[in-house]
């Protein structure tokens, strides 16, 4: 049974069933990278919970699950245009250490893997070293000397603007929208705060690596720029890097992207929560290869994912 919260995706065996929510902005049959590196860090997440191997048959003590392991690092690479349809999910552990986890996720259209990511896991020191170190959350223990971006008070509809973003989709509904500097609809840099208002995995509700691997794309809305010939710009991975788990269910991207006249950049986003800075995310951007499929004169003709 199905949870009545809206969510991007429904599980059916090694199955993930796309909804309307994963569309993005490019072409709106193809899922938003956010959508993408979600589902990656979930299949991650469940393979650290379940002690997954790539020998089911093999069952090491050492490889159990174990909740003591937070994500310290996610890195997601898009192989080709995902679309929105139902995708096989793949993820193992490739090492099981006594202090850390490698594990590899995938996505697969048919018998083509479209999405691929490894992460690193650590496990939380066990003596305390700060509040709530159990769940890898709390304030840094060696704090940031930058104060806390100011999160505005009055929220922000991106799809208020004329352009055409899929409705529903990624970029207007699946945040809570608080913009300080600059918008998703405007080059960057920028400063954004975001909450995730729906489920990633219908009746789960979201974990910080859940929330923390959809949000890490939105770096790249919030501070993209053209390229220098005056391109749009893509990005083909990227890494998220934490070493703590956000607290509350707000999170701040600072965002700021720098680019070649080669037309290649990368994309650079601090992450902040109200006792400071947590992460980073850094991606490679470059000349997209496709026009945007939106059109700022006016909404596009309505597709849905099948």
């Amino acid at each position: 049974m199905c949870s009545g919260t809206p969510h991007l995706f429904e599980v059916d065996g090694d199955l993930l069933l796309p909804t309307d929510l994963v569309r993005g902005p490019w072409d709106h049959g193809l899922q938003h990278g956010g959508a993408v590196c979600g589902a990656l860090g979930w299949a991650a997440e469940t393979a650290v919970r379940d002690g997954a191997t790539e020998d089911s048959a093999i069952r090491d003590p050492a490889v159990d699950g174990d909740r003591d392991f937070v994500l310290c690092r996610l890195t997601t690479e898009i192989l080709r245009p995902v679309p929105a349809v139902p995708l096989r999910y793949h993820a193992s552990i490739d090492r099981a250490g006594r202090r850390t986890r490698v594990v590899s996720s995938s996505l697969w259209h048919d018998q083509t893997c479209v999405a691929r990511s490894s992460s690193q896991w650590a496990r939380v020191a066990e003596a305390p070293v700060g509040p709530d170190n159990r769940t890898g959350t709390g304030p840094a223990v060696f704090p940031i000397d930058t104060a806390v971006p100011r999160r505005p008070a009055h929220r922000t509809d991106p799809g208020a603007t004329d352009i055409g973003y899929p409705r529903p989709g990624f970029n207007c509904d699946v945040f809570e929208f608080r913009c300080l500097t600059g918008s998703t609809e405007d080059p960057g840099p920028g400063t954004i705060w975001v909450r995730m208002v729906v489920e990633l995995i219908a009746g789960e509700p979201p974990t910080p690596v859940q929330v923390m691997a959809t949000v890490a794309d939105l770096g790249n809305a919030v501070g993209w720029e053209f390229s220098p010939s005056g391109q749009p710009m893509i990005n083909p991975d990227l890494t998220l890097q934490m070493f703590r788990y956000p607290v509350g269910g707000w999170v701040c991207l600072e965002s700021s992207g720098r680019a070649a006249t080669t037309g290649i950049g990368m994309m650079e986003t601090r992450l902040w929560d109200g006792d400071g800075q947590f992460g980073l995310v850094l991606s490679t951007t470059m000349e997209s290869p496709m026009p945007l499929a939106i059109d700022p004169s006016g909404p596009p003709s309505d597709g849905r994912a099948g």
